[in-house]
């Protein structure tokens, strides 16, 4: 029983001292979400503070733009592979509506004739 009391005191110190630096990301992470141009980097930053947390490694405030030292060239990478996914499927949505439009336009003068 001692066992599992420690356990759940060790839990919640390690749950405190992430607590700071998740709320801490948080506000970095938003204010950073406000620019457009600055979404990659927000998000590299967030990723390193959660990995660090998960870890068990010990977090301070500065990890956030640690995280976003570390991670800025796999940020853009992923950023540029969504942002051409998203170019292909509006595309496809652009492409698509153009052509069914195409149709019922040449549809409806043959309508009239019957």
């Amino acid at each position: 029983m001692a066992r599992a009391g420690r356990l759940i005191y060790d839990g919640f110190l390690v749950m405190w001292d992430g607590f700071w630096v998740v709320w801490l990301s948080n506000l970095f992470w938003l204010a950073l979400l406000i620019p457009v141009v600055t979404i990659p980097l927000a998000f590299a930053g967030l990723y390193a503070c959660a990995h660090g947390i998960v870890r068990g490694e010990s977090m301070e405030w500065q990890s956030f733009f640690t995280g976003i030292k570390k991670y800025f060239n796999a940020s853009l990478r992923w950023t540029g592979a969504n942002l051409l996914v998203l170019a292909v499927l509006a595309f496809y949505i652009w492409f698509f509506t153009a052509k069914r439009t195409l149709l019922l336009d040449l549809r409806a003068p043959c309508l009239v004739f019957l």
